[in-house]
Formats: C-alpha cells, structure tokens, sequence
C-alpha cells in the first residue's frame, strides 16, 4: 500500500543552518549543470514535503507542545533552505517563530518574506515592528517611529496605511509620555494619512470628548469613525449621540437602528434606548417608538438586562418616555389608549413609591410626573409638602400642577424662575398660545437647548400634530451635509444587497495528483465605495475558513480538517483594489497519500469564508462585512499500484525530466512490504528493490534524502538495506531527518537513538524533538488547531 507522506505527526523546531541546495549539490563531483537543475527540482518537491510534515504536526498539536512547536520550525528551516524563494513558507516559518517566542528567526523570515512580496504593506509593517518595538525606552521608541515617519516623508516606499498605523503608534507613545501636543498632532496624522484605520478614527473621536468639542466637530469625528468601522455599535451609537445632540431625529433613530443590529448579542446601554425611543416619537413615529419599548420590555423578560424593574417592566426613564407617547395622542395612532396610559402611569407611580422609601428624592420626582401625568393635582401638591421653594424640581411641578388648575399667572411666574428646566419652558410655551410668536420661540429653544428630553418629544409632537416641521439645528444640519457626501451604502447597510467585499476561490489544478503542487488561489476584492481596512481591530478580519468535504461515486465520505489562512496581505483596500492569496492546499492532509484514510481516489468541494467569528453558542458564522465562496467539481486521483504502474515507473526512473523520476523513485519505494506489495509479482519486486538500492549509492544528498523519506520497508526488512544504510551512514543533516520522517514510526525506533548520538547538529536537536512527537497524540481532527 501507498505510504503516507505523513507517516505519525511530523514536526520541527530549532533554527536554520548555513547552506542551501546549492550548498548540497557542490559537495558531490561531477555535478553539472543538468544535475544541478535537476537537483533544484526535487529540492522543490522535498521542501513541499517538509512543509507538509511540520505543518501537519502543528496542526495535531494541543497548546502549548513545545515539542512540536520546535520540530516543526527545524523542518521549515530546511524546507527554506531547499526552496528559498517560497515567500509563503517564509510567512509560515515567521508565524511558527512568534509562537515559539523567537524573534531573530522571525525578523529573518519576515524580512526574505517582504523581499519576495515587496506589496505586502501588512508584513512590512510587522516587519518594522519586530526592529521598532525593540526600543527599550518608551521615548527612545517614539523617536525611532518618529524617525521613520520622517523618512517615509521623503518616499513613497512606505504606504500611506502603513504610515497611518506607525503614526497611531507614535501617538499612543506620546500619551504615555504625557505630551498631550504631540498625540494630538500625530493622531490627527494617523487619521488623515488612512482614513479607513478604524482605531485611528476612534481615538480622534475619544479625544474631541476629551477636549469638549462642539456638535459639529463631534458630529464629523463620528461619521469618520463610521466611515472607517462601519458595522461597529461603538461607531454608530456615537454618530446617532451625536446627531440626536442636534435634534437630527430620523437619521439618529436610523443609526441607533444599525448599532443594535451591529451589536449581536450585547444589548445596547438603556440610555441609549431611551434616546432611540425619543427620537422615534420625535420624528413622528409614535406607533414604532412604542413598538420598540414592547420589543425591549420583552427581551427584558429573557433577563438579558439582568433584573432592573421591578414586575418586568422597563427602568422609569423608558416607561417615562413611553407614558409621554400614549399621552400625546400622536395623529398616527388611531385613538389615544387609555388603559395603556393608565398601566403605563400606574407602573411609574408605583416604582417611584417604592423608590422614595429608600431615596427622599423620588419623592419630588413623583411629584412632578403626579402633576404633569396624573389626573389628581391635589396628589401631586400633596407631595410638596415642606419641599423647599427654590429647588427646580419643586418649581416644575408648582408650575404644572398651577397650569393645569387654569392659574395661568401664577404658573407663568413659576415657570418664569426656572428658565433652563426644559418642561418649564414647556409650560411656558403651552401657556402663551398657539399663534403666539413666543410659543414657536420656546419651542426652537426646547429642541436646541434639550432634544433628547422628555420637554423635546412632547414639542415634537405638538408640532407634528399642528403639521409643522420639527427643525433641526444649524450643527446637525452642518452634519448631515458631511453625511450626505458619504456613499448612501454607509447609511444603508444593506449587506445582502450591497456587499463591500467580494471573494472568489479558484483551484488549481482541478484534476490534482499526488506530488504535485495543489493551490488553492483566493482573492479579496473591494466591491465598495469607500476603503477598507483589514486585520485586528479593524471592521473585516483577514482570515478566511476553509472547509473540505469529500464524496465518492456521488456519496460524501467525509470531511478534512478545517482550514484558516490568514489573508492579511494589505492593510487598507481602497475602492476597487484586490488581494490574491495563494494557499497550498498540498500542504495539508489533501497532500498525504493514504496517511489520512483517504480513498485512492475522490471527488471533493471546498467552501469558503472571509472574517468569521464566533458565536456566544460556539458556533461559527460569518461577520457583517464578510463573504463566501465555495469550489465544486474538484477531483484528487492517485494511479493504484498494479503490475503496469510499477512497469511505467521502472521505466520513468529514467526519464529526462526530474520530476517525471521523482514520482516514480517515490512510487517503486512506497511499494514496499505493504499490502500493495501483494500486486506485484516476485521478480517484479525484487527487480524494484535492486534498483533503488544500486540507485542510492549514486544519488545527490537531495534525491537520497527524497528516496530515504518515501521508502517503505520494515527494519527486519533487508529488501532496501544497501539503500536505507546509504540514508544511514550520510553525513547530510537533510539525509539523516528525511530517513527518520521516513523510517521512524515509533518513539523508541532504533534509528532516533542513532540520530540522537550523531555529531551533525541539526539531526541531534530534532531527533529527541520527533521522539515526543511520536509518543504524543496523532489523530488530526476537525476541530484541530489552524497550522499557520
């Protein structure tokens, strides 16, 4: 039987040696230049396969298994060295490096990476950081930055995302430094430099807070943030704020709408349902306002906002609000509801009741809702009793329960000591009458001065039940003009319809076979309008699950282990820019032959997914912005031995073309004592066996190490003995690691405690390392760890 090319669990760790192939092939005479090209192909082949091997035991690893962490970087160091100009083995071997806490291997992979994939502004910046973050100092740190931020002024090697994030970088150091001017100053850098860095336009956000900026400046620092994070709650919670702080009402209910859409499973803070609730019944919609306090009070029978109210109900500023709706009997209700009023009111009462037991204060609260809400006055006077005169509270209810009696003077003088109360101006506004220039007066100063208050919603609707517009400010109209440059998909979000990211998988080759590089090429385009940021804490992650399913004769047989390629090959896409990644798919279990209980021969189909994310059940989806793709119609076939396969390889061990006599070196060794071994007849299999034992005493250290790996035969076994001695006895690092991945199968195999006594470095340091690797856990799963 076909052995597999992943005999147990391979794995690898130490760093790379001096030399390359080029290093191997000059160490044997008569090496020309066929030999050397020919040299250079299987060293291709044999590097895919030590790839494979320390990926797959990473992958059939748990946390933590520094043995496998450390065997497997050793095979990636050769496999660099036999294929050098691999940019995404470099990116493997810099990935295995982070985990292995090893950062001049690690720089050193990054740096032959960025060599190779110059465009890759993702890995250049890691790459800088690995130098930069080795600072000791925080303000010798920044100044390194500093450094290069000034020197990437006088080029355009650096892109302007990367600068934008090395600027965040010196921003945040300033801060810690305390330099208040300079954060200011490279932050406002960083946010202009990439407008899409999420985190940059975030913190400009936080700092105009800070500073207590107007409406206007906070309002444009929002929609930035938007802009650049646009599916997160955080971003659209601070645009609705900000808009609902300038009485921009619907657009603030349509961004209070996409942060709870946004938000997943984390409800929103009740104060900023509240405002939606205010700003819904401000702009007209009483009937959906009301809809979404039922919505609220039922979720929050679910005990997702843990215990609030008592009896069920919503906390008293929301039922507040919703009594203000009932009561105002919008025209877009059909009648005005009195029992709902009544419950609503009674709710509110009996909270505050209970409250004012405990807290003085809510006595004057209820007061004033008593005298405004309630159908008794006298109730509510009843509450003021030796309540002092000057408190605002206590003047607001005065003045109502005043109003309400018919004592207009004495109410307008009540309501006149306190300018600022909203629902005083209120009063005062009721009082001077409906055509009088004063009311429309104190009307523009309720929804300036105070839009999200209880005063506001009640102005909106009286203006809305006199057929007049409810205006917003000058800053939110100054907003909604900087809104209203934007793409209409910002505001939008209609993901399903509008994607912002597209991303097409292709194969190749459809038709794949064992030895043969098998690729998977994705590539990540920006469908949108605006740029998009990748990576941490920007909107779309850059990985991408693959999943595999296998079918045979029309039937699925199974799946492989799940996939995640990191695709963070640029850090901003701008509107219309792509990104290809190629992602071997060889390099895994679909590149083993019979080591993973794959059948000879398969049909499979890949799907594919950008940014998922975990659920809170566990299970994975996809995030807001992310997108599929999926491959059909795939098909894997490996030729079964049979007495014509051995014939056409015993006559392919000599053919022109390296590869071509790779494959059938390969196949003649893996037949061996296995089960396929009973297809061949005994002259057959002794002629197979003397040749490549009379072939291995003239092969190059990479073909031996080629024919060591793949040769099948059991240590009692003196079938290959003349060539599994030359594996033993060379004095080649590359030789002696590819016989123990070949031979060794067990942690006390005789041929690890020779390679733990040899002299050669390299073989000494893995052999111990592939001993626990073979006496530790084996069976690859699905829910495995991702390889790099």
């Amino acid at each position: 039987m076909a052995k597999s090319m992943h005999q147990g669990i391979r794995s690898k760790v130490g760093t790379a040696a001096v030399g390359v192939v080029v290093a191997w092939v000059s160490l044997f005479s008569g090496a020309d230049a066929r030999a050397q090209r020919d040299d250079r192909e299987v060293s291709a082949m044999l590097a895919d396969a030590f790839t494979r091997e320390a990926v797959l035991t990473l992958t059939r690893g748990g946390p933590g298994d520094r043995s496998r962490l450390e065997a497997a970087a050793i095979l990636l160091d050769f496999a660099a060295e036999l294929a050098p100009q691999d940019a995404e083995r470099q990116r493997i071997r810099a990935t295995l490096a982070e985990s292995r806490g090893d950062p001049d291997t690690r720089r050193r992979a990054l740096a032959q990476y960025v060599q190779l994939q110059p465009a890759d502004d993702a890995a250049l910046l890691d790459l800088l950081l690995t130098r930069l973050l080795d600072t000791q100092t925080l303000d010798g740190r920044l100044s390194a930055i500093e450094r290069v931020l000034n020197a990437a002024n006088t080029n355009d090697r650096l892109s302007d995302p990367l600068r934008s994030r090395l600027a965040l970088l010196a921003a945040q150091a300033a801060r810690e430094l305390g330099d208040p001017s300079k954060y200011a100053r490279w932050l406002s850098e960083s946010a202009k430099l990439d407008p899409a860095n999420a985190p940059a336009a975030k913190a400009m956000y936080a700092l105009l807070i800070e500073r207590n900026a107007d409406g206007k400046a906070l309002g444009a620092a929002a929609k930035n943030w938007v802009e650049a994070s646009p599916v997160d709650p955080r971003a659209r919670l601070a645009l609705a704020s900000a808009l609902s702080a300038q009485a921009v009402y619907l657009d603030a209910a349509q961004q209070f709408a996409n942060a709870a859409r946004f938000s997943g499973d984390a409800p929103l803070p009740w104060s900023a349902y509240r405002t939606w609730a205010v700003c819904v019944g401000a702009a007209g919609d009483t009937r959906i306002a009301l809809d979404l306090l039922d919505s609220l009070e039922q979720l929050q029978q679910t005990g997702v906002f843990g215990d609030v109210a008592g009896d069920g109900g919503l906390p008293i500023e929301l039922e507040l609000v919703r009594l203000t709706l009932l009561d105002g009997a919008q025209p877009d209700l059909e009648e005005r509801d009195e029992d709902a009023v009544a419950a609503t009111y009674d709710r509110v009462v009996k909270a505050l009741e209970d409250e004012a037991l405990r807290q003085p204060s809510a006595r004057l609260e209820l007061a004033w809702i008593q005298a405004i809400y309630g159908d008794a006055p006298d109730d509510a006077e009843a509450r003021l009793a030796n309540a002092p005169t000057n408190d605002p509270v206590v003047r607001r209810a005065r003045g109502w329960i005043q109003l309400r009696r018919g004592e207009d003077d004495e109410a307008t003088w009540t309501f006149e000591q306190s300018p600022d109360d909203p629902l005083c101006k209120l009063g005062l506004a009721i009082l001077t009458g409906l055509d009088d220039p004063g009311r429309a007066r104190f009307f523009k100063e309720i929804i300036r001065d105070a839009p999200e208050s209880l005063a506001a919603l009640v102005t909106a609707q009286m203006l809305h039940r006199d057929n007049r517009p409810v205006e917003p400010t000058l800053e939110g109209r100054t907003i909604l003009d900087l809104m209203q440059r934007s793409p209409i998909q910002v505001w939008r979000m209609d993901l399903d319809r509008e994607p912002w990211l597209a991303i097409d998988a292709k194969v190749r080759p459809l038709d794949a076979e064992p030895f043969a590089p098998l690729t998977l090429e994705l590539s990540i385009r920006n469908v949108g309008l605006l740029p998009i940021a990748l990576g941490p804490g920007q909107p779309v992650r850059a990985t991408v699950l693959v999943n595999l399913g296998m079918f045979k004769d029309g039937q699925a047989v199974g799946t492989l282990p799940t996939q995640v390629i990191d695709a963070h090959r640029r850090l901003t896409l701008a509107p219309g820019e792509r990104i290809t990644v190629a992602h071997r798919l060889d390099w895994r279990e679909l590149g083993e032959l019979d080591g993973s209980g794959l059948p000879d021969s398969f049909s499979y189909a890949l799907s594919t997914t950008l940014d998922p994310r975990v659920r809170s059940d566990g299970a994975v989806a996809m995030g807001p912005m992310g997108t599929t793709d999926a491959v059909r119609g795939l098909r894997y076939a490996m030729p079964p031995v049979t007495p014509d396969s051995a014939r056409s390889w015993l006559s392919d061990v000599d053919s022109n073309r390296a590869q071509v006599r790779a494959v059938a070196l390969a196949r003649l060794a893996m037949i061996g004592e296995g089960p396929d071994s009973g297809m061949i007849d005994p002259t057959r299999a002794a002629e197979i066996a003397g040749l490549i034992n009379e072939r291995s005493t003239a092969l190059s250290p990479v073909w031996l190490a080629w024919l060591a790996y793949h040769l099948e035969a059991s240590p009692q076994s003196a079938e290959y003995q003349r060539a599994l001695d030359a594996a033993r006895r060379s004095d080649h690092d590359l030789v002696r690691v590819a016989h123990l991945l070949g031979q060794a199968d067990r942690p006390d195999h005789p041929a690890l405690d020779a390679a733990e006594r040899s002299a050669l470095p390299r073989l000494k340091a893995f052999a111990p390392l592939w001993r626990d690797v073979l006496a530790g856990p084996g069976a690859a799963s699905v829910e495995a760890a991702p390889a790099p």
